[in-house]
């Protein structure tokens, strides 16, 4: 399939390394290697990286100040920044010794980076949680943690997604549509992303040149720590 942006991103990585590529003549929705990055799969692994590390990058500075210790007020202020990182999609919960979740790896939700409060149909709310309240949601010690069919709640602990009340999935399945941050990786394998591949890369095309540049800067370090060692 057709990954356009990738393609462009890492024309514009390998423009800035002075290694132009071009797209494949006889596959025009794949890049090829350069001369100097010699096959297609270290562009896309130095791509990877960049765009892992402006993720990382960015979340850490859309965090609200000291003062303001919340993690939905983060979300919201990187939503804000990266709106295109915002997705949903249907998500089932089984019911299982006691418990309702659902393994996100199992389920091809490797993309999930983090989630947000989330919609079932009839206008029901599934509100996340605290992490640090699993242990009282579990248990139902913690009478704010109980939830309802009414109200449910849910808590996620990579790569398991929780939902509350525990017994809510019991005796079908539980479906709801996932409100979530979207990670820059594959969605149904957990791998990077490819040319030509099944899955695009989500950033919009106005960050590449911030990605580019990162991208440009890890090779140029892995080029100097490799001339310094064959001295």
């Amino acid at each position: 399939m057709p990954t356009p942006k990738l393609n462009r991103l890492a024309l514009r990585f390998m423009q800035k390394i002075q290694d132009p590529i071009t797209l494949d003549g006889a596959v025009p929705e794949k890049f090829t290697a350069g001369t100097v990055i010699r096959t297609v799969g270290e562009i896309e692994q130095y791509l990877h990286s960049a765009a892992m590390k402006f993720m990382e990058q960015s979340w850490n500075a859309a965090k609200p100040p000291d003062s303001m210790p919340s993690s939905l007020s983060h979300k919201r202020a990187f939503l804000n920044l990266f709106p295109e990182l915002f997705k949903f999609r249907e998500i089932t919960v089984v019911y299982a010794a006691g418990v309702s979740s659902v393994d996100l790896t199992a389920s091809f939700f490797f993309d999930v980076f983090d989630i947000l409060d989330s919609r079932k149909t009839g206008g029901i709310v599934i509100e996340v949680w605290d992490q640090d309240k699993l242990a009282d949601a579990m248990t139902g010690s913690n009478p704010f943690y109980l939830g309802s069919v009414a109200a449910p709640g849910m808590i996620l602990q990579h790569p398991k997604l929780f939902v509350f009340p525990n017994s809510i999935a019991d005796p079908a399945a539980y479906s709801f549509d996932l409100f979530y941050i979207q990670n820059v990786v594959n969605p149904q394998t957990g791998d990077i992303l490819r040319t030509g591949g099944a899955f695009d890369i989500p950033f919009s095309e106005h960050r590449f040149e911030t990605i580019a540049d990162i991208a440009a800067g890890l090779y140029n370090k892995d080029d100097f720590q490799e001339d310094a060692g064959g001295e």
